[in-house]
């Protein structure tokens, strides 16, 4: 990582400790700005492992040369998969052939904000 901050090749960095790359797609976009991603099986597990797990030593990267990071990253014996693309508006996570999560990025304040209100209220109503 301080490689390729030296080579100044990333646009941005976040890790995965805390809720996994779902939670960190979410809070790495903006109004304008967000995702399309795409994760398959690995030997870790399925769906919720890929897109929770808050497996140490992983971040989330963007940059217009993904090849540089890839080099950088093989000479150090460390994977980096490219999963996606940068888009306007909207975050997209898929998994497999499947699109889990479509929502447009300027909802995802809201849906956050939200979550836990409906959820007790759909509680309460029970």
């Amino acid at each position: 990582m301080r490689e390729i901050a030296g080579a100044g090749i990333a646009e941005s960095a976040h890790d995965l400790s805390d809720g996994g790359l779902a939670v960190t797609l979410s809070e790495s976009c903006t109004a304008d700005l967000g995702a399309n991603v795409t994760c398959g099986p690995t030997a870790e597990g399925n769906s919720i492992f890929q897109l929770f797990g808050e497996s140490p030593s992983r971040i989330l990267l963007t940059t217009s040369e993904p090849e540089k990071i890839q080099e950088i990253a093989a000479r150090h014996d460390v994977k980096s998969p490219i999963i996606g693309v940068t888009i306007k508006g909207r975050l997209q996570i898929g998994y497999e052939d499947r699109m889990l999560i479509n929502i447009a990025t300027a909802d995802l304040k809201q849906s956050f904000e939200g979550a836990l209100p409906r959820l007790l209220q759909s509680q309460h109503a029970c």
